[in-house]
């Protein structure tokens, strides 16, 4: 590895070290190492619509439980959910550590997960990535394109497929 980088798994765990030491919440921790490695080259809207798409879903299983297969419960329960957010699913490969932007991505993580933005995604509870086009990506059920990523609501808040 070059200097300054190294793997997501390496990365992610000394950011874990700071937040035990800075007493940060683990879903605050969690979230912004989630914008991190999905919406690292966003805008600011970029990343908090990725970071509002796993807000969405924490308030959909708490308003139908039904939904906690899909999507897991509580904060970190969505996050890490198996075949949720790509991020968490594979060993990434190596990455830019760039330790000057992390507080930044735990200053958006902190405005989603304490509510302080409405949601700029209609609502919506998945999205991918503009150059990919997974199976479940149904057009008339795209709520708003955001920079780089295309935002899906594919339940309603009764737990109802859309």
């Amino acid at each position: 590895m070059e200097t300054g980088e190294m793997s997501v798994r390496q990365w992610a765990a000394e950011r874990a070290r700071e937040a035990v030491k800075e007493q940060i919440p683990a879903d605050v921790y969690a979230l912004g190492l989630l914008i991190y490695l999905e919406a690292r080259g966003e805008s600011e809207a970029g990343r908090l619509a990725v970071a509002q798409v796993v807000r969405n879903r924490v308030r959909k299983v708490e308003n139908n439980p039904r939904l906690e297969k899909l999507f897991g419960k509580g904060w970190l329960g969505v996050l890490f959910k198996a075949l949720q957010f790509s991020c968490f699913n594979q060993e990434q490969p190596v990455i830019a550590a760039n330790e000057k932007e992390w507080p930044e991505f735990l200053r958006l993580s902190r405005r989603v997960y304490y509510n302080f933005d409405q949601d700029a995604t209609g609502c919506a509870d998945h999205y991918h990535a503009i150059e990919v086009q997974p199976d479940w990506a149904e057009a008339e059920k795209m709520t708003v394109q955001i920079g780089g990523h295309v935002f899906y609501r594919l339940y309603d808040w009764a737990g109802r497929r859309e």
